[in-house]
């Protein structure tokens, strides 16, 4: 089948209306003015990708992720879908199979559990027939820091309270956000501009200047 001709000074082409993930064999002639073939290049064998497969984030927490996507139409020949994930940090990473499903707009879930906290991750989708890996997607998704522990808030007069807190037990952050507000928290629209402690700051605040109605205390890992 030939896809079309270009003048002698071009030297790119586009090829539209292929199916998705098919594999092509591509070669290019040069011909003289009488249309007599010259010379045929070496073959070149591509594959076709589909961008109707897209990951969606469906949970994400400390230690958990769930990834979803959409059972394809009238997609090519292939018979299962791997996902490679691993963290950003340069540490070894998996891989997981999934098996497709009959029915076209299925949602297809991947659960990928034991992750670090506060970790960003690399997810990267591909479609598997026999020993050929098409990439498809990709994702980078950041699981949710650990909570800080042993909050204590210690009354210093009638306007100003002393809060302390220890690190998370495990995973990464990079410090910590204090807000404080009314007794339903943000719902009462007086959550202050959060205060931000660093990793290796000291772990305690003093805030003064409180009214009674300022008696909410959020620290949080970020």
């Amino acid at each position: 089948m030939v896809a079309g001709s270009v003048d002698s000074d071009t030297q790119q082409f586009t090829i539209n209306g292929l199916l998705s993930i098919t594999e092509y064999t591509i070669v290019v002639y040069s011909v003289s003015g009488t249309g007599s073939l010259q010379t045929l290049s070496e073959a070149a064998t591509t594959t076709t990708i589909t961008k109707e497969i897209v990951l969606d984030v469906l949970v994400s927490s400390t230690s958990l992720v769930i990834l979803g996507w959409r059972e394809p139409q009238n997609v090519g020949d292939f018979t299962d879908y791997e996902i490679e994930y691993a963290p950003d940090d340069g540490e070894p990473g998996s891989g997981e199979r999934f098996t497709r499903d009959p029915n076209p707009g299925t949602l297809i879930q991947g659960v990928f559990s034991s992750l670090t906290a506060g970790q960003e991750y690399t997810f990267t989708l591909f479609l598997i027939q026999g020993s050929s890996k098409t990439q498809i997607d990709i994702l980078k998704v950041q699981t949710e820091p650990n909570s800080p522990e042993n909050l204590v808030l210690t009354q210093l007069g009638p306007n100003g309270i002393d809060v302390t807190w220890e690190r998370p037990i495990s995973g990464n952050y990079d410090g910590f956000e204090l807000m404080y507000g009314g007794p339903n928290g943000v719902a009462d629209g007086m959550i202050e501009s959060p205060l931000f402690v660093g990793r290796d700051e000291n772990l305690a605040v003093t805030l003064t200047g409180l009214n009674q109605t300022h008696c909410m205390m959020l620290v949080l890992s970020q």
